[in-house]
């Protein structure tokens, strides 16, 4: 099947997520992947200008908001799938596929369509039966400090502030 037509923008922001190989669970704990997602971002996010305005770990995908100023989403989420392949795979004395395929995406166009993606991305947990508030689940960017360095901008420039959250549905 052919590789779906990426619509570069550096005007709008997208949602994306990578899921695990076979949707098994990450190979490490939640907690270590965390960490080493976070780190990663923050070099994809200082090699390729993306802006990360909302980041959440599950236990076989993860979600983002990122934004492009130089309309290369492309060149960012190959470093970031591939950087965190290594280190994965490296750390667990793995080899193959962490990643079930390439990763997903959807152009971000209104303001309604950025409020449902926002709450869609940070509510997962929640939905999942994860957690029972979204405000207390730690593999989330909604709490600052468990990004560690990873600069989170609420929203891309042109958007408004999201709606809060509620803690539960």
């Amino acid at each position: 099947m052919a590789k779906k037509r990426l619509l570069r923008t550096n005007v709008f922001p997208y949602h994306v997520y990578a899921r695990s190989n076979n949707r098994e669970h990450f190979p490490l704990n939640l907690f270590s992947f965390w960490e080493l997602l976070v780190e990663t971002a923050m070099k994809t996010s200082d090699s390729y200008q993306l802006n990360f305005h909302a980041l959440v770990l599950m236990p076989n995908h993860f979600h983002a908001i990122v934004s492009t100023p130089d309309g290369n989403l492309d060149a960012g989420m190959q470093y970031l799938l591939r950087e965190m392949s290594k280190k994965v795979n490296f750390i667990t004395e793995r080899m193959n596929h962490l990643w079930g395929g390439r990763y997903k995406w959807s152009s971000i166009q209104s303001e309604y369509y950025y409020e449902t993606v926002y709450r869609y991305v940070y509510q997962n947990p929640l939905r999942a039966g994860i957690c029972s508030n979204v405000e207390i689940y730690p593999y989330c960017s909604w709490d600052m400090d468990r990004v560690k360095g990873l600069e989170i901008t609420t929203q891309p420039e042109g958007f408004p502030t999201p709606p809060l959250l509620s803690g539960s549905m």
